[in-house]
C-alpha cells in the first residue's frame, strides 16, 4: 500500500483506497478542505514526490499552470506509489474534528421563490464548528452536497438556507420533496472561511444569495463574542422578490449595534423599499476609499466573489485578511460540458468590464447563489472523454525517499 508524508504532519499514513485527503481525515489530520468534489481549490497541496491519479475537477479549482507546477487537489488525487505533499504553512489544530451524524428535518419553510430554510435536529447532541463553515448533507439516493450554516455552534440543530437551482438534482429535492421527519446524514465541519477572532479589526462581509448563511452565521458569532467589533454586511440578490431573513438581521442589529447591513439589487432599475441598486461589490467599492485595516468575509456565486476579492485587494485589503468561499452547484462536469459555463463567465467579465448594467435578458447576474461558473483566465485540463484521470507525476528529489522514515523516528524520540 502507498505511504502518504505530509510535511505538516510528523508521522506517514499508510494508504488504503481512496484519495489523499479521505486518508489525511481517517488519520485527523487537520487538513484544509471543503467541497471533497473538485469543485473549489481549498485543498490545494504541493505534490513533492511521487505519483497520483486525478479524478474530474473544474478548472478554476486548479489551472494546467498550477498542475504543471505540481499542484494537486487532495480530494481528488489518488496515490499510485509513495508521495509527499506540502500544505506551504502550518495546520489549524484549532478546527473542530471530522464528525458523522444523522439528523432529522426539524423545520422547513419557503422564504422566497428559489430559497428554502431548512432545520435539521441533530442526533448525538450540539455540533461544533467555527462560524462560516459548512457540512457535506446526504439525502437518500442523491450525492452528496455542501452547504453552510446559518447558526451559532454548539447548537443540537443547523440551520441552512439552500436556494433550488436550475436543473438541480438535490436542490429541488430539497424544495420540493423533502419533508419533515425525514432522515438526512451529515459529515463535517469543513471550510476556511471562517471567522477569525484573533483580531479586533473591522470586518467586511459580502454575500451573494444564499451566500448570505455563513456571514450570517459570523455575524452572529461576533455579536455573541466581540460585539466591539463593527461589521459590515451588504447582502446582494438580483430583485426585491429574492430578498430573505431581513428580520434575522434586524433582530441581530438590536442586539448588536455595531452591525451595519445593506441590501444591493442587481437587476433593479432604480431604489426599491431603500434597497440600492447595481452590482454588490461596486457597492462596497462607493463606500470605502481604503478597506487596509478589514477582515473581508465574501461568499456566494463564484464571479461575485472574484470581483469582491480583487476589488477589496485593490482598494487595500491584505490578501492574508480576505476569505472567500464561491459557492458552487454540482460535481464537475466532462470537458464537453464544462465550455458552456466558461463562455458565460467570460462575458460576465467583459460586463464587469465595461461597466455593463445587468438587464432581465442577460444570461447571466452575479448573485445566482449556489451557481458555478469557471474563470476565463484558467485553463480547461485537457479531458478526453468524461470521467478520465489525469496521471501527475513529481520527481522524487535525492534523499527525499528518506525523509518520512527520518519524520517518523524523530516524532518517535519526542
Amino acid at each position: 500500500m502507498p505511504s502518504l508524508s505530509i510535511r505538516q504532519w510528523p508521522a506517514p499514513i499508510h494508504m488504503r483506497r481512496g484519495t489523499i485527503l479521505d486518508a489525511a481525515l481517517a488519520n485527523d489530520v487537520p487538513v484544509p478542505y471543503h467541497c471533497r468534489s473538485g469543485q473549489c481549490g481549498t485543498c490545494k497541496c504541493r505534490l513533492l514526490y511521487g505519483t497520483v491519479k486525478h479524478d474530474n475537477y473544474l478548472p478554476t479549482a486548479l489551472s494546467e499552470r498550477e498542475r504543471a507546477e505540481g499542484w494537486v487537489l487532495a480530494c481528488r488525487a489518488r496515490p499510485k506509489t509513495d508521495v509527499e505533499i506540502d500544505y506551504g504553512g502550518e495546520l489549524d489544530t484549532t478546527t473542530p474534528s471530522l464528525e458523522r451524524r444523522m439528523a432529522v428535518v426539524a423545520q422547513k419553510e419557503q422564504l422566497t421563490h428559489d430559497i428554502t430554510r431548512l432545520v435539521l435536529a441533530l442526533n448525538g447532541g450540539p455540533f461544533r464548528f467555527k462560524a462560516g463553515q459548512s457540512v457535506q448533507l446526504y439525502f437518500d439516493g442523491l450525492p452528496p452536497r455542501s452547504y453552510s450554516m446559518a447558526n451559532l455552534s454548539g447548537s443540537t440543530e443547523l440551520e441552512f438556507f439552500i436556494r433550488e437551482m436550475p436543473n438541480g438534482t438535490v436542490s429541488r429535492h430539497v424544495a420540493r420533496h423533502l419533508a419533515l421527519g425525514d432522515t438526512v446524514r451529515l459529515e463535517g465541519p469543513s471550510g476556511q472561511a471562517y471567522l477569525r477572532k484573533d483580531s479586533g479589526s473591522p470586518i467586511l462581509a459580502v454575500a451573494g444569495g444564499s451566500g448570505l448563511a455563513p456571514l450570517l452565521a459570523i455575524a452572529r458569532e461576533a455579536a455573541r463574542t466581540q460585539p466591539q467589533r463593527v461589521l459590515h454586511l451588504y447582502f446582494g440578490v438580483r430583485s426585491a422578490r429574492d430578498v430573505f431573513a431581513q428580520q434575522n438581521l434586524s433582530d441581530l442589529a438590536a442586539i448588536y449595534p455595531n452591525l451595519c447591513t445593506q441590501v444591493v439589487l442587481s437587476e433593479a432599475c432604480d431604489y426599491v423599499n431603500g434597497y440600492r441598486t447595481g452590482f454588490v461589490h461596486e457597492a462596497v467599492a462607493a463606500d470605502f476609499e481604503n478597506l487596509s485595516e478589514m477582515q473581508v468575509y465574501a461568499a456566494g456565486p463564484p464571479p461575485m466573489v472574484k470581483a469582491v476579492t480583487q476589488m477589496t485587494v485593490a482598494k487595500g485589503a491584505r490578501s492574508r485578511n480576505v476569505y472567500s468561499d464561491p459557492f458552487t452547484s454540482a460535481t464537475p462536469e466532462p470537458a464537453a460540458a464544462i465550455s458552456r459555463p466558461l463562455k458565460t463567465a467570460s462575458r460576465y467579465s467583459r460586463r464587469l468590464q465595461q461597466g455593463h448594467k445587468p438587464a432581465d435578458s442577460d444570461t447571466f447576474v452575479p448573485d445566482m447563489s449556489g451557481s458555478h461558473f469557471p474563470e476565463t483566465d484558467v485553463s480547461k485540463p485537457n479531458h478526453s472523454k468524461p470521467n478520465v484521470e489525469s496521471l501527475i507525476t513529481a520527481p522524487m528529489p535525492k534523499a527525499r525517499s528518506e525523509t518520512a522514515a527520518k519524520v517518523a523516528a524523530d516524532f518517535a524520540q519526542q
